[in-house]
């Protein structure tokens, strides 16, 4: 835990910034981060025996919802508001991520709402969602 607060202090420093301007913990090991603005917020895992996080879905993730299967992510790719990419992410199997086997990804509203079913998550709804990046 110290170290990851020290490169956490570290990187802040050298980037210039004072802290994050996110940093929402979801669930298990997935938070919203944004280093300086919140167009940057991207969703990242971060694993507590490593230091550190990793991007999942890049920013600007906007909208998130989640159950202790799966999670649902709106995102807007590079900040571009006339397009919404959605993505399912399995996160039972959050260690296999970084293979990207677990993340469904982009799919269009269409896509998403028809896998949505097959997966029998049509109900999830998106609970946390920044209406200034929406």
């Amino acid at each position: 835990m110290r170290k990851k607060l020290l490169i956490l202090v570290v990187i802040g420093l050298f980037s210039g910034c004072q802290g994050f301007v996110t940093q929402d913990h979801l669930i298990d090991n997935y938070y919203l981060v944004a280093v300086d603005d919140g167009i940057q917020t991207d969703l990242s895992y971060c694993p507590p025996d490593e230091d550190g996080c990793s991007p999942v879905i890049p920013y600007t993730v906007f909208a998130v919802g989640y159950n202790e299967s799966y999670m649902i992510v709106k995102q807007h790719p590079n900040y571009d508001k006339r397009i919404v990419n959605y993505y399912i992410l399995s996160v039972k199997d959050a260690k296999k991520w970084a293979g990207r086997d677990t993340v469904i990804m982009p799919l269009s509203l269409e896509k998403f709402e028809k896998q949505s079913k097959e997966l029998n998550i049509e109900k999830l709804r998106f609970t946390k969602i920044y209406k200034d990046l929406e």
